[in-house]
C-alpha cells in the first residue's frame, strides 16, 4: 500500500533523503532559528505569506480550488486510504470547509499546517495532497505527509511530490 504516512523533516543544503518503513520521507539537515521558513521561501515554494506552486515532470503541486472538492472526498473518504490516515469518517461537508480553509491559509510560519493539492499534468485531475507542518517549537524542522488517490498510487506520485518540496 502507498498511501502515506508522517515523518519529521530537517532540510539541509544537501538532504540525505531515505524511506522509513514503506510509508514516510525523512530528511536531515542543519538549519537553525527560522530557517526552514527561509529555506522555503529561497526555494519559491512559499511566498510571504501563501504556498505558490510547483511543478515537476508529471505534476502540478499547488493551493487547493474549489473544483477539486469531488476528488478530494472521494479518496479522502475511502475506508483504504482513511485507515492510513486516521481522520475518520469525512463528509462532503468537511471536505467544503477543508478546502475553503486551506484557500485562505498556508503561511508556512513555524506553527502552521499547510495541505497542498498534487494534480496530474496529464488528466488535470487532482491525484491528491501533501501535508506541511513548520515545527513551532524547533522551526528548522517539519512534518511532512501524504495521501494518493488509491487509483494513482504505486506510480511514485508521492516520491516525485516530496522530493519536489526537497530540491
Amino acid at each position: 500500500a502507498s498511501a502515506c504516512s508522517l515523518g519529521i523533516l530537517s532540510l539541509s543544503k544537501d538532504p540525505c533523503v531515505r524511506v522509513q518503513r514503506s510509508y514516510s520521507v525523512v530528511a536531515r539537515g542543519h538549519f537553525t532559528g527560522n530557517a526552514m521558513r527561509e529555506y522555503l521561501l529561497e526555494k519559491q515554494i512559499m511566498s510571504e505569506h501563501k504556498f505558490e506552486r510547483l511543478e515537476t515532470a508529471r505534476l502540478i503541486l499547488r493551493r487547493f480550488e474549489d473544483l477539486d472538492l469531488e476528488s478530494f472526498h472521494g479518496y479522502r473518504s475511502d475506508p483504504e486510504i482513511e485507515k492510513y490516515q486516521g481522520w475518520g469518517e469525512f463528509t462532503r461537508e468537511d471536505a467544503q470547509r477543508f478546502i475553503d480553509a486551506q484557500q485562505n491559509g498556508n503561511s508556512g510560519d513555524p506553527g502552521d499546517r499547510s495541505q497542498i493539492a498534487i494534480e496530474s499534468k496529464a488528466t488535470g485531475a487532482m491525484i491528491g495532497d501533501l501535508y506541511l507542518h513548520v515545527l513551532a517549537d524547533e522551526p528548522r524542522q517539519a512534518e511532512i505527509g501524504y495521501s494518493i488517490a488509491r487509483e494513482y498510487q504505486g506510480n511514485g506520485y508521492a516520491t516525485e511530490a516530496v522530493s519536489a518540496l526537497l530540491d
